[in-house]
């Protein structure tokens, strides 16, 4: 079953690229408050943390206006939480958090898992490589989301997550937006 529902993830995870890899963005789109995606996105997938005893913390005040398809926001968002319920352990704690910057706006998704050595991170976006923590991924997930950082003038950035209890940090990766002008 483990195996099934592995080819399942990397054929959806495929499908996804594929529907992302091609895209234009002919015209920007209609700038969207993002707290509302991110809470249903980690409400989705708030039953798999359970299941694995994680905790699955969300900070996403609204207020934030940024220019991005909501589809493509959810796809993004997505990917980056479910990398973190697979690679941070069992008993993880994950945070969702949403924040105004000086230039817009941040939605940044950390762990306190093992982390990713910052010498391998830059690696990350491209697509098949994982970090050097074992799980059932696919290696897809933070290529999507990078190529869709890219596609709504973004920026993914990858780095250090939250404390662990014995030292070190987890790992995080972060959606950069600059904030729209238009009214949502």
């Amino acid at each position: 079953i483990v195996g099934v529902d592995r080819m399942t993830h990397l054929v959806e995870q495929l499908l996804t690229l594929a529907r992302v890899d091609p895209a234009r963005q002919e015209t920007v789109p209609k700038p969207l408050d993002p707290a509302g995606i991110i809470a249903e996105v980690c409400a989705e997938l708030l039953p798999q943390a359970r299941r694995q005893g994680q905790t699955l913390a969300v900070d996403a005040i609204p207020g934030c206006r940024i220019a991005v398809s909501a589809g493509w926001l959810q796809i993004a968002l997505r990917n980056l939480v479910d990398n973190a319920l697979r690679y941070a352990g069992d008993g993880a704690r994950i945070e969702v958090r949403l924040a105004r910057t000086a230039s817009g706006c941040s939605i940044r998704v950390a762990d306190n898992g093992p982390g990713v050595a910052p010498e391998l991170r830059s690696q990350l976006s491209a697509r098949f490589v994982r970090g050097e923590v074992e799980g059932e991924g696919c290696g897809l997930g933070l290529s999507i989301a990078s190529r869709i950082a890219a596609l709504s003038n973004a920026r993914l950035e990858l780095g250090d997550g939250l404390p662990r209890a014995h030292g070190g940090h987890g790992f995080a990766a972060t959606l950069h937006f600059s904030e729209a002008t238009a009214p949502v």
